[in-house]
């Protein structure tokens, strides 16, 4: 079962450069984060994809603008949770600080050798898995099969 599971999830390019504080050009956030590449099997959600998960763009879909309305961002992104938790995108400039979401929704730098923070891994499936019922909870969980 494990080696099944396993040979489900694929290797990828991880997108792990430095973003910088208080950006509020999404595309130059994507660009630097794109500037160094990891490659693996599981890893953290970037800066950028936290924005991107957000549905009001106008309000929400920049660095800065989204941490000016965090209070209401949390609400139109499908991503937040009430929890402080890292993402893979570090703060330029800054050797031991990364970004991670606050429980409030507002998205902050932090010293990794200050904080214990929740981690939530994501994994890229094979193309050739099909996803079928239940909900994702622990008692009604995706069903995974190849196709």
């Amino acid at each position: 079962m494990a080696s099944t599971a396993k040979n489900q999830i694929v290797s990828k390019d991880w997108s792990i450069g430095e973003v910088t504080w208080d950006n509020n050009d999404l595309a130059d956030q994507i660009n630097d984060e794109n500037s160094e590449k990891w490659n693996g099997k599981i890893a953290l959600v970037t800066v950028s994809e936290y924005i991107r998960s957000n549905s009001n763009k106008s309000s929400c879909g920049t660095l800065s603008l989204y941490n000016d309305n965090y209070s209401s961002c949390r609400n139109t992104t499908w991503m937040y949770i009430n929890d402080i938790w890292w993402t893979l995108s570090s703060y330029a400039g800054h050797f031991s600080y990364v970004f991670g979401v606050r429980s409030n929704g507002l998205v902050s730098n932090y010293d990794v050798f200050n904080y214990s923070n929740a981690v939530r891994p994501v994994v890229y499936l094979s193309s050739d898995i099909q996803i079928t019922g239940g909900n994702g909870s622990s008692s009604n969980p995706y069903i995974l099969s190849e196709t």
